[in-house]
């Protein structure tokens, strides 16, 4: 019985690894791995789309703040999120509301931090 159950249990580890040894050696049936792609860099027009930064907030500590940025007239955020100045600043939520993309954050350090929004901007459809 014991010897059994061993069997099931290795037979089952080879099928839940979806046959990863056949993998490993190259087998010609199995999809090429690609590296991931890379954010754009600030400022640039990456296929009609604009990445644009609202201005820096100071979060007291203990504090929450908000954060914006306003997509250019005719054109509206189809994506964004925000950054901070340090560690101890947590950006808490990041959405789109209008023609702005706001990033609001809770600062959980002893000292003031800043925190801003940037917006993925296309145009209006």
């Amino acid at each position: 019985m014991k010897r059994t159950a061993l069997l099931a249990m290795a037979a089952l580890v080879v099928l839940a690894s979806g046959g990863s040894s056949a993998t490993a050696h190259g087998d010609p049936g199995t999809a090429t791995v690609r590296p991931k792609e890379h954010a754009p860099r600030a400022g640039l027009d990456v296929g009609g789309f604009d990445q644009v930064f609202g201005d820096a907030v100071e979060v007291a500590p203990g504090a929450n703040g908000r954060a914006t940025a306003v997509c250019p007239p005719g054109r509206v955020p189809v994506g964004g999120g925000g950054e901070t100045s340090a560690f101890r600043i947590f950006v808490t939520d990041s959405f789109a509301q209008g023609a702005s993309w706001v990033a609001r954050g809770t600062n959980t350090g002893d000292a003031a931090e800043s925190m801003r929004a940037f917006a993925m901007c296309a145009n209006r459809a």
